[in-house]
Protein backbone atom coordinates (compact mmCIF):
# COMPACT_ATOMS: atom_id res chain seq x y z
CA UNK A 1 0.00 0.00 0.00
CA UNK A 2 1.43 3.39 -0.98
CA UNK A 3 1.26 6.57 1.11
CA UNK A 4 -1.84 7.92 -0.61
CA UNK A 5 -3.80 4.71 -0.03
CA UNK A 6 -2.71 4.64 3.61
CA UNK A 7 -3.73 8.26 4.21
CA UNK A 8 -7.09 7.66 2.49
CA UNK A 9 -7.71 4.62 4.68
CA UNK A 10 -6.89 6.61 7.82
CA UNK A 11 -9.25 9.40 6.73
CA UNK A 12 -11.98 6.85 6.09
CA UNK A 13 -11.54 5.44 9.60
CA UNK A 14 -11.77 8.97 11.01
CA UNK A 15 -15.06 9.49 9.21
CA UNK A 16 -16.30 6.42 11.12
CA UNK A 17 -15.01 7.90 14.42
CA UNK A 18 -12.36 5.16 14.63
CA UNK A 19 -9.61 7.55 15.66
CA UNK A 20 -7.41 5.03 17.47
CA UNK A 21 -7.24 2.83 14.36
CA UNK A 22 -6.62 5.87 12.15
CA UNK A 23 -3.77 6.94 14.45
CA UNK A 24 -2.06 3.57 14.01
CA UNK A 25 -2.04 4.05 10.24
CA UNK A 26 -0.74 7.64 10.55
CA UNK A 27 2.11 6.33 12.71
CA UNK A 28 2.90 3.65 10.12
CA UNK A 29 2.94 6.32 7.40
CA UNK A 30 5.51 8.30 9.40
CA UNK A 31 7.78 5.27 9.53
CA UNK A 32 7.35 4.13 5.94
CA UNK A 33 6.98 7.43 4.08
CA UNK A 34 8.71 10.03 6.27
CA UNK A 35 10.04 12.03 3.32
CA UNK A 36 6.70 12.09 1.50
CA UNK A 37 4.53 13.61 4.25
CA UNK A 38 3.00 16.92 3.17
CA UNK A 39 0.98 19.69 4.81
CA UNK A 40 -2.40 18.06 4.19
CA UNK A 41 -1.16 14.80 5.75
CA UNK A 42 -0.12 16.77 8.83
CA UNK A 43 -3.50 18.51 8.88
CA UNK A 44 -5.36 15.18 9.13
CA UNK A 45 -2.90 13.86 11.72
CA UNK A 46 -3.57 16.90 13.91
CA UNK A 47 -7.30 16.47 13.36
CA UNK A 48 -6.98 12.87 14.52
CA UNK A 49 -5.11 13.91 17.67
CA UNK A 50 -7.78 16.52 18.52
CA UNK A 51 -10.37 13.74 18.33
CA UNK A 52 -8.41 11.50 20.71
CA UNK A 53 -6.07 9.54 18.46
CA UNK A 54 -2.47 9.03 19.59
CA UNK A 55 -0.44 10.17 16.61
CA UNK A 56 3.26 10.57 17.30
CA UNK A 57 5.42 13.58 16.47
CA UNK A 58 2.58 16.02 15.67
CA UNK A 59 4.46 18.90 17.32
CA UNK A 60 7.55 18.29 15.20
CA UNK A 61 5.47 17.86 12.05
CA UNK A 62 3.49 21.05 12.80
CA UNK A 63 6.78 22.94 13.14
CA UNK A 64 8.09 21.49 9.89
CA UNK A 65 4.92 22.44 7.99
CA UNK A 66 4.07 25.66 9.85
CA UNK A 67 3.91 27.62 6.60
CA UNK A 68 0.99 25.50 5.41
CA UNK A 69 -1.93 27.60 6.66
CA UNK A 70 -4.47 24.80 7.18
CA UNK A 71 -2.10 22.66 9.28
CA UNK A 72 -0.84 25.62 11.26
CA UNK A 73 -4.36 26.91 12.02
CA UNK A 74 -5.55 23.51 13.20
CA UNK A 75 -2.39 23.05 15.30
CA UNK A 76 -3.23 26.32 17.06
CA UNK A 77 -6.56 24.82 18.12
CA UNK A 78 -4.76 21.68 19.30
CA UNK A 79 -2.57 23.89 21.51
CA UNK A 80 -5.75 25.59 22.70
CA UNK A 81 -7.23 22.19 23.62
CA UNK A 82 -4.11 21.23 25.54
CA UNK A 83 -3.32 24.44 27.37
CA UNK A 84 -6.34 26.76 27.47
CA UNK A 85 -9.44 24.60 27.44
CA UNK A 86 -8.19 22.32 30.22
CA UNK A 87 -5.93 24.84 31.98
CA UNK A 88 -4.98 23.55 35.43
CA UNK A 89 -3.27 25.89 37.90
CA UNK A 90 -1.20 23.00 39.26
CA UNK A 91 0.46 22.74 35.82
CA UNK A 92 0.49 26.47 35.17
CA UNK A 93 4.13 26.56 34.01
CA UNK A 94 3.53 23.84 31.42
CA UNK A 95 0.37 25.56 30.18
CA UNK A 96 2.07 28.96 30.09
CA UNK A 97 4.77 27.58 27.82
CA UNK A 98 2.10 25.93 25.68
CA UNK A 99 0.26 29.22 25.32
CA UNK A 100 3.51 30.94 24.36
CA UNK A 101 3.83 28.36 21.57
CA UNK A 102 0.21 29.01 20.58
CA UNK A 103 1.04 32.72 20.19
CA UNK A 104 4.03 31.89 18.01
CA UNK A 105 1.76 30.04 15.57
CA UNK A 106 -1.10 32.54 15.51
CA UNK A 107 -1.93 36.21 15.74
CA UNK A 108 -4.58 38.21 17.50
CA UNK A 109 -7.83 38.36 15.58
CA UNK A 110 -9.08 41.86 14.77
CA UNK A 111 -12.72 42.03 15.89
CA UNK A 112 -12.94 45.72 14.95
CA UNK A 113 -13.16 44.84 11.26
CA UNK A 114 -16.63 45.06 9.72
CA UNK A 115 -16.29 41.59 8.19
CA UNK A 116 -15.06 39.94 11.41
CA UNK A 117 -16.92 36.71 12.15
CA UNK A 118 -17.97 35.45 15.59
CA UNK A 119 -15.43 32.60 15.72
CA UNK A 120 -13.41 32.92 18.96
CA UNK A 121 -9.75 33.88 18.83
CA UNK A 122 -7.47 31.24 20.44
CA UNK A 123 -4.68 33.82 20.76
CA UNK A 124 -6.87 36.15 22.81
CA UNK A 125 -8.41 33.34 24.85
CA UNK A 126 -4.96 32.02 25.72
CA UNK A 127 -3.66 35.38 26.89
CA UNK A 128 -6.71 36.04 29.05
CA UNK A 129 -6.46 32.56 30.58
CA UNK A 130 -2.91 33.27 31.75
CA UNK A 131 -3.84 36.74 33.00
CA UNK A 132 -6.72 35.27 35.01
CA UNK A 133 -4.35 32.73 36.58
CA UNK A 134 -1.89 35.41 37.67
CA UNK A 135 -4.60 37.60 39.24
CA UNK A 136 -5.24 35.21 42.12
CA UNK A 137 -4.48 34.52 44.87
CA UNK A 138 -2.18 37.53 44.56
CA UNK A 139 -1.98 39.97 41.66
CA UNK A 140 1.35 39.12 39.96
CA UNK A 141 2.37 42.52 38.63
CA UNK A 142 5.31 41.45 36.44
CA UNK A 143 3.49 38.52 34.81
CA UNK A 144 0.29 40.46 34.14
CA UNK A 145 2.33 43.34 32.73
CA UNK A 146 4.10 40.91 30.39
CA UNK A 147 0.92 39.26 29.14
CA UNK A 148 -1.27 42.36 28.75
CA UNK A 149 1.41 43.75 26.45
CA UNK A 150 0.71 40.86 24.07
CA UNK A 151 -2.77 42.25 23.37
CA UNK A 152 -3.75 45.08 21.02
CA UNK A 153 -6.73 46.65 22.76
CA UNK A 154 -8.42 47.98 19.60
CA UNK A 155 -8.57 44.48 18.14
CA UNK A 156 -10.51 43.04 21.09
CA UNK A 157 -14.20 42.24 20.79
CA UNK A 158 -16.51 44.75 22.47
CA UNK A 159 -19.48 42.38 22.51
CA UNK A 160 -20.71 41.02 25.83
CA UNK A 161 -21.36 37.29 26.04
CA UNK A 162 -25.01 36.50 26.81
CA UNK A 163 -26.05 32.96 27.76
CA UNK A 164 -28.63 31.05 29.79
CA UNK A 165 -27.37 29.06 32.77
CA UNK A 166 -28.69 25.70 33.98
CA UNK A 167 -31.38 27.37 36.08
CA UNK A 168 -32.71 29.18 33.03
CA UNK A 169 -31.43 32.56 34.15
CA UNK A 170 -29.85 34.88 31.61
CA UNK A 171 -26.20 35.73 32.32
CA UNK A 172 -24.12 38.49 30.81
CA UNK A 173 -20.32 38.31 30.71
CA UNK A 174 -18.13 41.35 30.12
CA UNK A 175 -16.48 41.72 26.73
CA UNK A 176 -12.73 41.06 26.33
CA UNK A 177 -12.38 44.82 25.74
CA UNK A 178 -13.90 45.62 29.13
CA UNK A 179 -11.88 42.90 30.88
CA UNK A 180 -8.69 44.25 29.33
CA UNK A 181 -9.21 47.79 30.63
CA UNK A 182 -10.31 46.56 34.06
CA UNK A 183 -7.06 44.58 34.30
CA UNK A 184 -4.93 47.38 32.85
CA UNK A 185 -6.27 49.97 35.31
CA UNK A 186 -5.57 47.64 38.24
CA UNK A 187 -2.08 46.94 36.91
CA UNK A 188 -1.22 50.62 36.62
CA UNK A 189 -2.54 51.32 40.10
CA UNK A 190 -0.41 48.54 41.58
CA UNK A 191 2.60 49.75 39.57
CA UNK A 192 2.01 53.19 41.14
CA UNK A 193 1.52 54.69 37.68
CA UNK A 194 -1.25 56.88 39.01
CA UNK A 195 -1.49 59.33 36.11
CA UNK A 196 -1.81 56.48 33.62
CA UNK A 197 -4.36 54.76 35.84
CA UNK A 198 -6.57 57.87 35.88
CA UNK A 199 -6.36 58.16 32.08
CA UNK A 200 -7.29 54.50 31.63
CA UNK A 201 -10.24 54.75 34.02
CA UNK A 202 -11.52 57.91 32.34
CA UNK A 203 -11.25 56.27 28.92
CA UNK A 204 -13.09 53.12 30.06
CA UNK A 205 -15.88 55.07 31.73
CA UNK A 206 -16.37 57.21 28.63
CA UNK A 207 -16.06 54.51 25.97
CA UNK A 208 -17.46 51.25 27.36
CA UNK A 209 -21.24 50.97 27.50
CA UNK A 210 -23.08 48.72 29.95
CA UNK A 211 -20.19 47.99 32.31
CA UNK A 212 -20.39 44.63 34.11
CA UNK A 213 -19.46 43.35 37.59
CA UNK A 214 -19.89 46.87 39.06
CA UNK A 215 -16.93 48.01 36.95
CA UNK A 216 -18.34 51.56 36.98
CA UNK A 217 -17.63 51.51 40.72
CA UNK A 218 -14.19 49.88 40.38
CA UNK A 219 -12.94 52.26 37.68
CA UNK A 220 -14.01 55.26 39.79
CA UNK A 221 -12.47 53.74 42.91
CA UNK A 222 -9.10 53.23 41.18
CA UNK A 223 -9.29 56.74 39.80
CA UNK A 224 -10.05 58.18 43.25
CA UNK A 225 -7.20 56.24 44.86
CA UNK A 226 -4.78 57.44 42.16
CA UNK A 227 -5.89 61.04 42.60
CA UNK A 228 -5.27 60.84 46.35
CA UNK A 229 -1.82 59.32 45.75
CA UNK A 230 -0.98 62.17 43.34
CA UNK A 231 -1.87 64.79 45.93
CA UNK A 232 -5.35 65.59 44.55
CA UNK A 233 -6.70 64.45 47.87
CA UNK A 234 -9.80 66.62 48.02
CA UNK A 235 -11.12 65.61 44.58
CA UNK A 236 -10.21 61.97 45.06
CA UNK A 237 -11.82 61.91 48.48
CA UNK A 238 -15.01 63.49 47.13
CA UNK A 239 -15.17 60.78 44.49
CA UNK A 240 -14.77 58.05 47.12
CA UNK A 241 -17.51 59.63 49.23
CA UNK A 242 -19.84 59.77 46.23
CA UNK A 243 -19.24 56.05 45.63
CA UNK A 244 -20.12 55.21 49.24
CA UNK A 245 -23.53 56.84 48.75
CA UNK A 246 -24.28 54.60 45.77
CA UNK A 247 -26.06 51.33 46.56
CA UNK A 248 -23.49 49.43 44.48
CA UNK A 249 -20.73 51.24 46.34
CA UNK A 250 -21.68 49.66 49.66
CA UNK A 251 -18.33 47.86 49.76
CA UNK A 252 -16.38 47.50 52.98
CA UNK A 253 -13.01 48.26 51.33
CA UNK A 254 -14.32 51.58 49.98
CA UNK A 255 -15.30 52.51 53.53
CA UNK A 256 -11.79 51.58 54.68
CA UNK A 257 -10.18 53.92 52.15
CA UNK A 258 -12.46 56.77 53.23
CA UNK A 259 -11.70 56.06 56.90
CA UNK A 260 -7.96 56.08 56.17
CA UNK A 261 -8.17 59.57 54.67
CA UNK A 262 -10.11 60.87 57.67
CA UNK A 263 -7.62 59.21 60.03
CA UNK A 264 -4.61 60.75 58.28
CA UNK A 265 -6.29 64.14 58.59
CA UNK A 266 -6.91 63.51 62.32
CA UNK A 267 -10.70 63.54 61.88
CA UNK A 268 -11.14 60.51 64.10
CA UNK A 269 -14.91 60.75 64.62
CA UNK A 270 -15.57 60.50 60.89
CA UNK A 271 -12.85 57.87 60.54
CA UNK A 272 -14.66 55.74 63.13
CA UNK A 273 -18.02 56.27 61.40
CA UNK A 274 -16.69 54.77 58.17
CA UNK A 275 -14.80 52.01 59.99
CA UNK A 276 -18.10 50.93 61.51
CA UNK A 277 -19.79 51.05 58.09
CA UNK A 278 -17.02 48.80 56.79
CA UNK A 279 -17.49 46.32 59.64
CA UNK A 280 -21.25 46.24 58.99
CA UNK A 281 -20.91 45.87 55.20
CA UNK A 282 -21.05 42.45 53.57
CA UNK A 283 -17.75 40.58 53.52
CA UNK A 284 -15.86 37.77 55.23
CA UNK A 285 -14.50 39.03 58.54
CA UNK A 286 -11.22 37.21 57.92
CA UNK A 287 -10.49 39.65 55.09
CA UNK A 288 -11.23 42.70 57.26
CA UNK A 289 -8.25 42.49 59.59
CA UNK A 290 -6.69 45.74 58.28
CA UNK A 291 -10.04 47.49 58.75
CA UNK A 292 -10.22 46.26 62.34
CA UNK A 293 -6.64 47.36 63.03
CA UNK A 294 -7.53 50.84 61.75
CA UNK A 295 -10.66 50.82 63.93
CA UNK A 296 -8.59 49.93 67.00
CA UNK A 297 -6.13 52.75 66.25
CA UNK A 298 -9.04 55.17 65.84
CA UNK A 299 -10.61 54.11 69.16
CA UNK A 300 -7.21 54.62 70.79
CA UNK A 301 -7.00 58.16 69.39
CA UNK A 302 -10.50 58.84 70.73
CA UNK A 303 -9.40 57.49 74.12
CA UNK A 304 -12.07 54.80 74.07
CA UNK A 305 -9.71 52.30 75.66
CA UNK A 306 -12.32 49.84 76.93
CA UNK A 307 -13.80 49.53 73.44
CA UNK A 308 -10.33 49.24 71.90
CA UNK A 309 -9.57 46.38 74.32
CA UNK A 310 -12.68 44.46 73.25
CA UNK A 311 -11.84 45.00 69.58
CA UNK A 312 -8.28 43.78 70.19
CA UNK A 313 -9.62 40.58 71.77
CA UNK A 314 -12.00 40.15 68.83
CA UNK A 315 -9.02 40.32 66.44
CA UNK A 316 -7.09 37.80 68.54
CA UNK A 317 -10.05 35.41 68.29
CA UNK A 318 -10.16 35.95 64.53
CA UNK A 319 -6.43 35.28 64.14
CA UNK A 320 -6.76 32.00 66.04
CA UNK A 321 -9.95 30.71 64.42
CA UNK A 322 -9.09 31.78 60.87
CA UNK A 323 -5.37 30.95 61.26
CA UNK A 324 -4.39 34.42 60.06
CA UNK A 325 -0.81 35.52 59.62
CA UNK A 326 -0.19 37.98 62.45
CA UNK A 327 0.65 41.45 61.11
CA UNK A 328 3.11 43.68 62.96
CA UNK A 329 0.39 46.25 63.71
CA UNK A 330 -1.76 43.54 65.29
CA UNK A 331 1.20 42.25 67.32
CA UNK A 332 1.74 45.74 68.70
CA UNK A 333 -1.95 45.99 69.66
CA UNK A 334 -1.86 42.56 71.36
CA UNK A 335 1.30 43.51 73.27
CA UNK A 336 -0.14 46.90 74.29
CA UNK A 337 -3.28 45.35 75.78
CA UNK A 338 -1.31 42.42 77.27
CA UNK A 339 -3.50 39.71 75.72
CA UNK A 340 -2.17 36.19 76.38
CA UNK A 341 -3.15 34.08 73.35
CA UNK A 342 -1.86 30.88 74.95
CA UNK A 343 -4.48 31.16 77.71
CA UNK A 344 -7.39 30.96 75.25
CA UNK A 345 -8.63 27.37 75.46
CA UNK A 346 -11.68 27.64 73.18
CA UNK A 347 -10.89 30.06 70.32
CA UNK A 348 -14.32 29.75 68.64
CA UNK A 349 -16.15 30.52 71.86
CA UNK A 350 -13.73 33.37 72.59
CA UNK A 351 -14.26 34.84 69.11
CA UNK A 352 -18.05 34.51 69.34
CA UNK A 353 -18.11 36.24 72.73
CA UNK A 354 -16.05 39.24 71.60
CA UNK A 355 -17.80 39.48 68.24
CA UNK A 356 -21.04 39.89 70.18
CA UNK A 357 -19.46 42.61 72.33
CA UNK A 358 -18.19 44.45 69.22
CA UNK A 359 -21.71 44.29 67.80
CA UNK A 360 -23.07 45.85 70.98
CA UNK A 361 -20.49 48.66 70.93
CA UNK A 362 -21.15 49.59 67.30
CA UNK A 363 -24.87 48.66 67.23
CA UNK A 364 -24.38 46.03 64.52
CA UNK A 365 -27.32 43.72 63.78
CA UNK A 366 -25.92 40.74 61.90
CA UNK A 367 -29.41 39.22 61.64
CA UNK A 368 -30.86 42.19 59.75
CA UNK A 369 -30.56 40.39 56.43
CA UNK A 370 -32.19 37.25 57.81
CA UNK A 371 -35.18 39.21 59.10
CA UNK A 372 -35.66 40.75 55.69
CA UNK A 373 -35.63 37.35 54.02
CA UNK A 374 -38.27 36.03 56.43
CA UNK A 375 -40.51 38.97 55.63
CA UNK A 376 -40.49 38.18 51.93
CA UNK A 377 -40.64 34.40 52.28
CA UNK A 378 -38.26 31.55 51.64
CA UNK A 379 -35.93 31.15 48.69
CA UNK A 380 -37.04 28.96 45.83
CA UNK A 381 -35.69 25.40 46.40
CA UNK A 382 -32.68 24.53 44.26
CA UNK A 383 -33.54 22.12 41.46
CA UNK A 384 -31.28 19.08 41.65
CA UNK A 385 -30.91 16.83 38.61
CA UNK A 386 -29.52 13.27 38.75
CA UNK A 387 -25.77 13.34 38.28
CA UNK A 388 -25.35 16.92 39.50
CA UNK A 389 -24.15 15.84 42.96
CA UNK A 390 -20.42 15.71 43.70
CA UNK A 391 -18.40 14.76 46.75
CA UNK A 392 -16.32 17.26 48.69
CA UNK A 393 -15.12 18.17 52.15
CA UNK A 394 -15.41 21.20 54.40
CA UNK A 395 -12.19 23.20 54.36
CA UNK A 396 -13.34 25.86 56.80
CA UNK A 397 -16.38 27.29 58.58
CA UNK A 398 -16.05 31.05 58.94
CA UNK A 399 -16.01 32.59 62.39
CA UNK A 400 -19.36 34.27 61.81
CA UNK A 401 -20.95 30.84 61.60
CA UNK A 402 -22.86 31.86 58.47
CA UNK A 403 -20.65 30.52 55.71
CA UNK A 404 -17.50 28.65 54.79
CA UNK A 405 -15.59 26.94 51.99
CA UNK A 406 -15.64 23.38 50.70
CA UNK A 407 -13.17 21.59 48.44
CA UNK A 408 -14.61 19.77 45.42
CA UNK A 409 -12.83 18.73 42.24
CA UNK A 410 -9.64 20.18 43.80
CA UNK A 411 -11.18 23.68 43.84
CA UNK A 412 -12.46 25.77 46.78
CA UNK A 413 -16.10 26.91 46.71
CA UNK A 414 -17.98 29.27 49.02
CA UNK A 415 -21.12 28.00 50.77
CA UNK A 416 -23.78 29.69 52.87
CA UNK A 417 -25.30 28.07 55.95
CA UNK A 418 -28.69 29.30 54.71
CA UNK A 419 -28.42 26.96 51.69
CA UNK A 420 -27.49 23.81 53.61
CA UNK A 421 -30.01 21.00 53.24
CA UNK A 422 -28.54 18.86 56.01
CA UNK A 423 -27.92 18.96 59.77
CA UNK A 424 -25.99 22.22 60.18
CA UNK A 425 -24.61 21.07 63.54
CA UNK A 426 -22.52 18.48 61.70
CA UNK A 427 -20.91 21.00 59.34
CA UNK A 428 -17.38 21.50 60.58
CA UNK A 429 -13.85 21.48 59.22
CA UNK A 430 -12.77 18.16 57.66
CA UNK A 431 -16.27 16.68 57.27
CA UNK A 432 -17.02 14.91 53.97
CA UNK A 433 -20.16 16.15 52.23
CA UNK A 434 -22.31 15.68 49.15
CA UNK A 435 -23.04 18.91 47.30
CA UNK A 436 -24.26 20.60 44.12
CA UNK A 437 -23.42 23.97 42.62
CA UNK A 438 -25.55 27.03 42.04
CA UNK A 439 -24.92 30.19 40.06
CA UNK A 440 -23.75 33.18 42.11
CA UNK A 441 -21.43 36.20 42.03
CA UNK A 442 -18.03 36.70 43.62
CA UNK A 443 -17.03 39.78 45.64
CA UNK A 444 -16.27 41.67 42.41
CA UNK A 445 -19.72 40.93 41.00
CA UNK A 446 -18.45 38.39 38.48
CA UNK A 447 -20.30 35.10 37.81
CA UNK A 448 -19.15 32.30 40.10
CA UNK A 449 -20.22 28.95 41.48
CA UNK A 450 -21.28 28.50 45.09
CA UNK A 451 -21.71 25.14 46.78
CA UNK A 452 -24.98 23.88 48.26
CA UNK A 453 -24.35 21.14 50.82
CA UNK A 454 -26.96 18.38 50.51
CA UNK A 455 -25.77 16.06 53.22
CA UNK A 456 -22.91 14.79 55.37
CA UNK A 457 -21.16 11.58 54.31
CA UNK A 458 -20.81 9.52 57.47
Amino acid sequence: MNKRDSIDKAKSLMSQNSYSEAAKIFNEVQEAFADEINGWDVFFMIKCVRAGGEVRNVDELAEKHKYFDNARSLYVWLLYDRHVKIFDSKDAFKHEEGIRRLLEYSEQKDFSQDDADAIPCPYTLGVFKIIKHYKKPNFNISKIDEWTQKLVSNKLSRKENVFTDKSGKERRIASPYEDYYATLSTLNLKQEKYKECIEICDYALANINNLHYDNDIWFKRRKATSMIKLGMEEKGFELLLSLSKNRKGDKWFIYVEIAEVYFENEDYENALEFCIKGIKAYGDEAFKINLLILTARTLFKLQRMDDATILAKYMVGMSLVHELKEKNDLKRIIDYFKIDKSSIEEPKKYLSEHRRKVDEIFKIDRNAGKKKKKKFGHKKPIEIKPGDEVKGWVKTVHGNGKSGHVIANKEAYFFSMNDIQADKAKIERGVNVMLVFKGAKDKDGKPAKHAVILGVIE
